[in-house]
């Protein structure tokens, strides 16, 4: 576990601390060209790849075309 990834989750730890209700927390992540997505649940910590958005195109939002 490189600096970075502790630097991310340590504001999510402490805030699933300081909230006993809280379930879960979603974050995102983006350094120069690079895009990364965690979900923090009180038993575990996912985090996807690293996205490199420049190279990949991301859907960030799905449309529903009936709307």
């Amino acid at each position: 576990m490189d600096m970075s990834e502790v630097v991310c989750m340590w504001p999510k730890y402490q805030r699933m601390r300081s909230d006993p209700f809280r379930r879960f927390a979603l974050g995102i992540t983006a350094a120069n060209t690079t895009l990364r997505f965690w979900i923090s649940h009180r038993a575990y910590l996912v985090a996807s790849t690293p996205i490199d958005i420049n190279s990949v195109p991301v859907p960030l939002f799905l449309s529903n075309p009936a709307l």
